[in-house]
């Protein structure tokens, strides 16, 4: 909660200091940078959320959960390792999910701090092309 919360206002307080003078910071593409992240964090939590349903339905039917066994000291009824190595539905899904949006974060969080680090020299990013020239 509080890691979203402070996530939410960080990216609130980016979009009040886009209108600010004295950051410099290019008006469209500080916003289409910010509404571009926003809009794949809430797809990137809206699938993470449809493949929780699909493995809680899939560990379900395949009874992931290990199945409650009296336990021994001399029997063998402990878990197999087999059956303890195996990881739980969707997890190889999640996995890809996690690593495309850490890419993502890092490549968005450098894209914003080259922005703010470089605003006030706006003109020398024009001149070399990286930004569109802006006419007054």
């Amino acid at each position: 909660f509080i890691g979203n919360s402070a996530q939410i206002l960080g990216i609130v307080c980016i979009f009040y200091a886009v209108d600010l003078s004295k950051a410099q910071l290019p008006r469209p593409e500080t916003d289409w940078l910010l509404v571009g992240f926003v809009a794949f964090h809430f797809i990137t939590l809206l699938l993470m959320s449809c493949v929780t349903c699909v493995s809680e339905s899939q560990s379900n039917k395949s009874g992931y959960p290990l199945a409650m066994r009296p336990m021994t000291r001399n029997g063998h009824a402990y878990p197999d390792y087999e059956e303890l190595k195996r990881d739980a539905p969707g997890s190889s899904v999640r996995i890809f999910v996690l690593i495309v949006y850490m890419l993502v974060n890092v490549i968005v969080t450098a894209a914003l701090i080259l922005l703010v680090v470089m605003a006030p020299t706006r003109s020398t990013l024009e001149e070399f092309g990286i930004l569109p020239t802006v006419q007054a």
